[in-house]
């Protein structure tokens, strides 16, 4: 089996439910290499991919990641699944994360790529995120980034991402506060009950051209 991530990962003595053993994330290797200034690389050629529950796709994967796409993006986010039944563990984790860094998430519910892609061009948000793995088996998810334009994220702009999550990893260490730290988290006074009652609204039931008219305000009345 080859990795999706395009790196290496150790391999797990667990195996997925098909038999094939599971490359797993190893947080040791991300400090070793940041401090080198050199990065694994997360994105292959759809997004990240990874077994479910292995620690490259599990919550604490999915909410660092969503902290570092939300640190790039800086705006308003769409967030949207297919339908595998891992869709709404990986979706509040990496929604987590985005709300952790002042993005407000649009979140689109079940939703085609496409669909979700032509309402983030439309919608003038700052980008989109898809929690899905196509055509990989079932015990398998991923997250796709999707650009403000609405097409996938080019190569330079997932570098950055992936550069902003190992800093993540390494501020765990570290500390946040580090000079080098480039995370952005939303500020602590900022607790209000409206600010957390607008930081996710949940859009899935509402029709497309309304779910274009919340984007392009990033509001919703509650």
């Amino acid at each position: 089996m080859r990795s999706e991530i395009g790196f290496k990962w150790p391999v797990d003595s667990r195996s997925s439910a098909n038999g094939q053993q599971a490359f797993i994330w190893d947080s040791d290797i991300s400090g070793l290499m940041a401090e080198e200034g050199k990065f694994p690389r997360l994105f292959g050629t759809n997004g990240v991919r990874g077994v479910v529950n292995s620690k490259e796709m599990d919550p604490l994967f999915a909410m660092r990641l969503g902290m570092a796409i939300g640190t790039f993006m800086k705006g308003p986010v769409m967030i949207g699944t297919d339908a595998r039944t891992s869709n709404e563990m990986i979706k509040s984790a990496c929604a987590s994360g985005l709300m952790a860094t002042g993005c407000n998430v649009l979140d689109c519910g079940i939703i085609p790529t496409p669909t979700l892609q032509y309402a983030v061009k439309t919608g003038k948000v700052a980008g989109g995120v898809v929690i899905t793995a196509s055509h990989n088996p079932p015990e398998f998810n991923g997250i796709k980034a999707i650009d403000k334009d609405g097409t996938e994220m080019n190569r330079e702009n997932e570098e950055a991402i992936e550069k902003i999550y190992h800093e993540v990893v390494s501020s765990e260490r570290t500390g946040p506060e580090s000079e080098d730290s480039r995370l952005t988290r939303r500020p602590s006074s900022d607790t209000s009950a409206e600010s957390s009652r607008r930081s996710m609204l949940l859009l899935s039931e509402a029709p497309i051209s309304e779910l274009l008219s919340i984007a392009a305000t990033g509001q919703q009345a509650l």
